[in-house]
């Protein structure tokens, strides 16, 4: 009897042991499926873009797509397009995430700009969707510097910025002085004898009127034009939807706006010539060949005024084809996009070589204006003629 009860004993004792093993290979199994099951369920909300970075934080999201890692920043800051209250800064989009991942949701960039060390960006400053941005509304000769930061569709903002700086161009303008007379050297005349009329110095002439702006600045300008337009066309050949287009139209028109000031400045430096020819007219004293020469030259620069007026006059008129094709951009379906695009870099082509016209009408206008401003050369007084000796006459013998 004592026998079988420690035979129980031992029996239900080794049941234990058996029962605790299970339990703990339950709990284990139970573990290690709930392991796999939370991340086979995150590998799936993964792909289907319910895990990840959406508004910077990492994490699950049921109701947005979420991206696999924030984009990476922009690179390559350029600026072109300067005048004296405007720059236009372009960069290069990434095509990476900050992981070195696939960057396929790329949405737009904010920037912030200052004459100081601008703050970095956020979603609550200026956006676009371009890769380019005029800065408009600026003080000459003053430098601008600009921070650039990317977003994607989830607006997850890059973590570093790009940045850089750019200069406005100066305003250049004044007021002309007055000649400084001119001295005689080399004269043999008696103390106290007036100089002939032929050897007289010129009288001092009136201060004459120059240009409000360089026509050096003019040409600046009018180049710079063209690099946004080269720009534009490539971001325009890159944009894939109607609003990107629109976007980037609305860069190239506020570049093509701003630049129809060249047109005017080349028109005043026209003008502005013209008066230099109509104060050398009311000298006193010019010579008939001078004055006959400065009136022909008064002759050739109004009719250059007349070509610059009707050049600028163009490139108003393609200035404002090219607004009403941006509007048109927004709405537009993806055949009507790239006939608007065509149009509206024939209309910035335009623009440009109108006012290539009249920068190049307002150089020669001032040299034309240099070249009568030329003293005129005195006439030399006639050499006296030495008196002829008579031969004696012969003697006769």
């Amino acid at each position: 009897m004592f026998f079988m009860k420690k035979s129980l004993r031992v029996i239900l004792a080794r049941l234990r042991t058996w029962e605790r093993f299970v339990g703990l290979g339950v709990f284990g199994l139970f573990f290690i499926s709930s392991m796999l099951l939370s991340q086979t369920v995150q590998a799936l909300n993964r792909a289907a873009g319910n895990y990840g970075y959406y508004l910077g934080t990492y994490g699950y999201n049921s109701s947005h797509t979420s991206s696999d890692a924030p984009p990476a920043a922009p690179t390559s800051l350029t600026s072109s397009g300067k005048t004296t209250a405007a720059i236009t800064f372009s960069w290069t989009a990434p095509t990476l995430t900050r992981d070195g991942t696939s960057l396929d949701n790329l949405t737009g960039y904010c920037y912030t700009s200052s004459t100081s060390t601008p703050s970095n960006c956020t979603l609550t400053d200026s956006t676009t969707s371009s890769t380019s941005v005029t800065l408009t509304g600026l003080t000459a000769s003053t430098t601008y510097n600009i921070n650039v930061r990317t977003y994607d569709s989830n607006n997850n903002l890059s973590a570093t910025a790009l940045t850089g700086s750019a200069a406005t161009n100066a305003e250049v303008g004044g007021g002309g002085g007055g000649g400084s007379a001119s001295t005689v050297s080399g004269s043999s005349a008696p103390a106290g004898t007036p100089p002939s009329k032929a050897t007289q110095a010129p009288p001092p002439g009136p201060a004459l009127p120059v240009p409000a702006l360089a026509v050096q600045q003019i040409k600046e300008a009018v180049q710079d034009l063209g690099k946004t337009i080269a720009t534009e066309r490539t971001a325009l050949a890159k944009a894939t939807t109607a609003v990107q287009a629109q976007e980037i139209a609305k860069v190239l028109v506020a570049a093509l706006t701003d630049s129809l000031k060249a047109g005017q400045d080349a028109l005043k430096s026209v003008q502005q010539s013209e008066q230099q020819i109509e104060v050398l007219l009311k000298q006193k004293n010019l010579s008939a060949a001078k004055r006959k020469d400065l009136l022909a030259k008064r002759a050739e620069l109004k009719a250059v005024e007349k070509q610059v007026v009707a050049a600028v006059k163009s490139a108003q008129a393609q200035a404002k084809a090219s607004q009403t094709n941006a509007a048109a951009l927004g709405k537009a379906s993806k055949t009507k996009v790239k006939l608007l695009n065509a149009a509206l870099l024939k209309a910035a082509d335009g623009v440009n070589a109108a006012l290539k016209k009249a920068s190049g009408l307002a150089t020669s206008a001032q040299q034309t204006a240099a070249k009568a401003q030329a003293p005129e050369k005195p006439k030399p007084a006639p050499a006296k003629k030495a008196p002829v000796k008579k031969a004696a006459p012969a003697k006769k013998k």
